[in-house]
């Protein structure tokens, strides 16, 4: 039994917003890690959020060019 490897539809908006909002709220001018990311995600809303979403929503909005990958570093 294999899994699909892409995001849900459904939870395509919801991670660009969930993204938006932590990118903001981190306020790193040049970007934030994935990590800090997920760690100000997780804190707040840690029964809604899944990881394997997290990274799935990561990649989907790098190939669409919502989101740029520095370094490691993100900005949307």
């Amino acid at each position: 039994m294999s899994q699909s490897l892409e995001l849900k539809p459904e939870l395509s908006k919801l991670y660009l917003k969930l993204l938006a909002e932590a990118t903001i709220a981190l306020n790193a001018n040049k970007g934030s890690l994935r990590k800090d990311i997920w760690d100000f995600l997780n804190k707040k809303y840690q029964e809604k959020i899944d990881y394997r979403d997290f990274l799935l929503a990561i990649r989907k909005f790098q190939q669409e060019g919502k989101i740029i990958n520095i370094e490691g570093v993100f900005n949307i």
